[in-house]
């Protein structure tokens, strides 16, 4: 049994941990303070159709794997990126409305009614 990463993987690994190396170095973090979010970095994410990854593809997404966007958790977690991406993506894969796979709408979820 192989627990390694697979070559999809490791090309999303790489992406990803390239990007937040140069859009969210410590000082962005910093300045995102203290709402935690940078309009730029997400913007980014938008661009590389990373909101709407997790998405099956056949409501408009990318229709990446549960393992994939754990790659790509790590990835934001290590870089301490100011995006809620994995929010994002969790409320995109549950509501898969178009605003929100493209990234134009940032989504999230409640555990909890407002």
């Amino acid at each position: 049994m192989n627990l390694g990463l697979s070559e999809d993987q490791l090309a999303i690994e790489e992406a990803f941990t390239r990007l937040f190396v140069r859009e969210s170095p410590p000082a962005v973090v910093r300045a995102a303070e203290p709402l935690g979010f940078d309009r730029s970095l997400w913007d980014r994410l938008v661009d590389m159709g990373a909101p709407g990854m997790g998405v099956a593809a056949e409501t408009g997404g990318d229709g990446a794997t549960l393992s994939d966007l754990v790659v790509v958790a790590e990835a934001v977690g290590h870089a301490i990126a100011p995006v809620p991406l994995i929010e994002h993506i969790v409320a995109a894969r549950a509501h898969p409305v178009d605003d929100v796979v493209e990234g134009a709408t940032i989504a999230t979820i409640s555990l909890r009614p407002a």
